[in-house]
């Protein structure tokens, strides 16, 4: 163990030294930062006092048109107004800048003192922000100036404007405002940074070095590759924590100098105690492993520099998204968001930041987190020491193994183009106000536009749809077991909506339809088992477990079969709150597949799930069923999990892939050794 530590360090050090001898790299990685964010908060200091200089000393053009005598005394004696009088309502009067906003005043009643008012104005103007604040508060004046005078009419001496007086209490310190402010923007500052840190290093030292034929002659000395893909690795990881660790110093270097004070809504930005800083920076540990893997495989899998620069782009646009759910309100740390990778821990960096720590969902984002980054750091690393990465080359087209790829490649292909013709095609044949209306556009869209393109691609192959799909006969045991899988899937998943219900409430499109297939009592039992049991179990079954996943069986990588189906699974009911639960549904179906070799059972399984969730969870929960209650507690959670887990010791015999293949198509390993 010694020696290999010794191995990587000395390649270690090989590796940083080469890249902090790449000056402008090193300088815009680590210099930068310390300069930056004083620059940008004197800058925005400078143009907030810009902004509101231009802002006190333009007037606002008013254009005023129709009966606005009572209006003007408001408006006469206002220095920040320009009035225009008797102006028409067209588009011209704004086209060189002459008007800001124009109002339109028309009167309805003249003894009720009731009056119409519209404003007109141009959105794209440069002032119209402005200039329409002004105007209402003008607009609020004449309207209380309007119902004194209808008062005075009666006799009544009434004046409107004193009859209410607000005042307002902010009952937050200005502490927690700043750190409030300071949370919402800098988890997802910090994971871009950690993408952007890392980046250059990352491409430098493997896509860099194929590109400059490096990379093969670093492997011919005596070190291991394990211990040079560790040690490439730990380089990205600390040039990317360097990079976040220097950008945080020159944001608390500026804000202890106090150039936030004039920054606009910056000045606002009040770093938290160390105590809790610290905490959101543990957190980012594991998250600093991930991206530094993620970068290190899409280096590996390039074969220049310039292509490693363009998979970045939306990788970091990929990892930028989820990490925004701090920004919203009212989504929150929970056992749910717990497990959604980045914008995990971007949530629990956001409530350690603000103090406020639940401490249940911050150790399950932490460990979730954790296990990504083991799975990627695991891929990252095969990528990296297998043979055509260290020789920049692709291994040979009639090998085993790219002919796997290309049929993986092309199934997938064929899957994307199938998703973007079941969304216009089956939003139109599924229309509820449509000719067909939403029973017999589902039907349709199952049988034509879903089980119709999984027949003709096997088709197209030349393969037999028993060989290909697994339609063999199961065994009573896999059978039996796949039927108690359904019930507990059920439960689970149920469970799953109704936490994710707190975050993500259900639409009401959404709402609709699900009633429309849950109440029984206006469709006839017998079309709810054919169209929303039996034909999506026998279509979907055929098109995802059958064709897509019969083709990826060929690569002879079960976990990645099931990742990408479940995947696409999700994907294909086009919705984005049912796309977990259903990415779920369609993992546990896809290992049935892998496990037992038969897709009879899973479409069994596919069919008595649906059929569970239609007659008997749907009905329990929108009565609102004390059974329900009971059937989700956790002991019934439990109970589920136990199912499954029998299941998963119990089902099939752990088949080889090349039994999913068909026979004509399978690899002679034989031959090729």
């Amino acid at each position: 163990m010694k020696g290999r530590w010794s191995e990587i360090i000395v390649v270690f050090r090989k590796e940083l030294l080469d890249i902090l001898r790449d000056r402008r790299a090193a300088f815009f990685t680590f210099i930068f930062p310390l300069v930056m964010y004083p620059v940008i908060f004197v800058a925005a200091g400078k143009f907030q006092d810009w902004k509101q200089s231009m802002v006190e000393d333009r007037k606002v053009l008013l254009g005023l048109s129709g009966d606005y005598d009572d209006f003007l005394p408001l408006v006469e004696d206002r220095d920040n107004f320009q009035v225009v009088f008797d102006v028409h309502g067209d588009r011209s009067c704004f086209e060189d800048g002459d008007l800001d906003v124009l109002l339109e005043f028309k009167v309805l009643r003249k003894r009720e003192n009731q009056a119409q008012v519209t404003v007109h104005f141009d959105g794209t103007g440069p002032m119209t922000r402005v200039a329409l604040l002004r105007v209402r508060e003008l607009l609020d004046q004449y309207n209380m100036f309007l119902v004194d005078q209808r008062f005075r009419k009666r006799g009544i001496e009434v004046r409107s404007s004193e009859l209410v007086t607000v005042s307002t209490n902010d009952v937050s310190m200005a502490q927690e405002k700043g750190e409030a402010v300071l949370a919402r923007i800098l988890p997802a500052l910090l994971i871009l940074l950690f993408f952007t840190g890392g980046a250059f290093a990352a491409i430098d030292l493997v896509a860099g070095e194929k590109e400059r034929k490096t990379l093969e002659t670093l492997f011919v000395h005596p070190v291991s590759s394990d211990n040079i893909a560790v040690a490439k690795f730990l380089v990205v990881l600390t040039c990317s924590i360097g990079a976040v660790a220097l950008n945080l110093v020159g944001m608390v270097l500026a804000y202890k100098i106090g150039l936030n004070a004039n920054a606009g809504w910056l000045a606002e930005i009040t770093f938290p105690a160390w105590q809790w800083l610290a905490l959101a920076m543990v957190l980012f540990l594991p998250m600093a492993v991930l991206t530094s893997s993620l970068l290190i495989a899409i280096s590996s899998v390039a074969h220049s520099f310039r292509e490693a620069q363009t998979y970045l782009i939306p990788v970091i646009l990929g990892g930028l998204l989820p990490s925004l759910l701090c920004a919203v309100p009212n989504v929150e740390l929970n056992l749910v968001t717990a497990w959604i990778p980045i914008g995990n821990i971007a949530l629990a960096v956001r409530d350690a930041i603000a103090g406020d720590v639940r401490w249940p969902g911050l150790a399950v984002a932490f460990a979730s987190t954790a296990f990504y980054a083991f799975l990627a750091l695991r891929w990252s690393s095969r990528l990296l020491t297998r043979e055509e990465t260290l020789l920049g080359t692709e291994s040979d087209s009639g090998d085993e193994h790219a002919v796997a790829r290309a049929r993986s490649r092309r199934a997938t292909i064929f899957s994307i183009c199938l998703l973007l013709l079941l969304y216009y095609g089956g939003g139109f044949l599924q229309n509820p106000s449509g000719p067909f209306g939403l029973v017999g556009g589902v039907a349709l869209t199952l049988w034509i536009l879903v089980l119709g393109p999984a027949l003709a691609y096997t088709l197209a192959g030349q393969a037999s749809l028993r060989k290909a799909w697994g339609l063999e006969l199961p065994t009573l045991k896999d059978l039996s077991l796949s039927v108690m899988v359904a019930p507990a899937a059920v439960l689970l998943i149920t469970a799953y909506m109704m936490l994710q219900a707190e975050w993500l409430p259900m639409s009401e499109d959404l709402a609709n339809s699900f009633k429309q297939i849950f109440d029984i009592e206006s469709l006839h039992p017998l079309v709810i088992v054919a169209v929303f049991v039996i034909s999506p179990a026998i279509c979907e079954e055929c098109l995802w477990r059958g064709t897509y996943q019969g083709e990826l069986a060929v690569e002879r990588r079960p976990l990645k079969a099931i990742v990408l189906v479940a995947l696409f699974f999700g994907l294909f009911h086009f919705s984005f709150y049912r796309f977990v639960p259903t990415a779920l549904v369609g993992a546990i179906l896809a290992w049935v597949r892998w496990r037992t070799g038969s897709l009879v059972n899973t479409i069994v399984l596919h069919a008595a799930y649906n059929a569970l969730l239609i007659f008997v969870m749907g009905p329990l929960i929108e009565s609102q069923d004390p059974v329900c209650d009971a059937l989700l507690h956790p002991w019934g959670l439990a109970a589920g999990i136990g199912v499954l887990f029998l299941a998963w010791r119990w089902m099939g015999t752990r088949r080889r892939p090349s039994a999913t293949i068909p026979a004509h198509e399978r690899l002679e390993i034989s031959n090729v050794e």
